[in-house]
């Protein structure tokens, strides 16, 4: 008879961009895209007129495991200015040139300038390495230290606290 509505968008890949405008992150702020594939690099634009006063941006490059590499995070003004993005907070540690992350709840957080004019439009530009199965499996044959935790990786809450104070 059909797939149930429930099990299809189960099963779909995604990625999603929230926007704290003063209330913090939920689904009412959010901007979702499907991905068919994961061939090449995913270029994602979000438009965040929508979203007045953005204060954050969270992107989450997928609802599963993966290893990703972000290849260039843009923030586009109303006044046509373009800024590339160099520093972000994330819960996955760096390896190889990579994002690997252990949780399949991927995060990358972005505080937005307030000296900026309205932020009008998010592009993130993203290699997917692997996903799924395969990416979980790549972090489990990550390089371990003696506390059994991944090489190079922060807790997410120090990350974001470091990130915050550089601002």
């Amino acid at each position: 008879m059909g797939l149930n509505v429930s099990l299809t968008v189960d099963m779909a890949s995604f990625a999603v961009l929230f926007v704290d405008t003063g209330d913090g992150f939920g689904e009412e702020a959010s901007v979702v895209r499907v991905l068919e594939d994961f061939d090449g690099i995913k270029e994602m634009e979000f438009d965040l007129r929508p979203f007045t006063g953005a204060k954050a941006l969270r992107f989450d490059p997928l609802n599963g495991h993966a290893v990703i590499k972000l290849k260039r995070i843009e923030l586009w003004t109303a006044d046509g200015k373009v800024i590339r993005v160099q520093d972000c907070a994330t819960n996955g540690f760096a390896e190889n040139g990579a994002l690997v992350f252990s949780t399949d709840d991927p995060q990358v957080h972005l505080n937005i300038d307030p000296r900026l004019k309205e932020v009008v439009k998010a592009v993130f530009r993203v290699e997917y390495i692997a996903t799924g199965k395969e990416a979980a499996r790549l972090c489990m044959a990550s390089r371990v230290d003696r506390d059994r935790a991944p090489s190079g990786a922060r807790s997410v809450a120090s990350r974001i606290m470091n990130f915050i104070r550089k601002k």
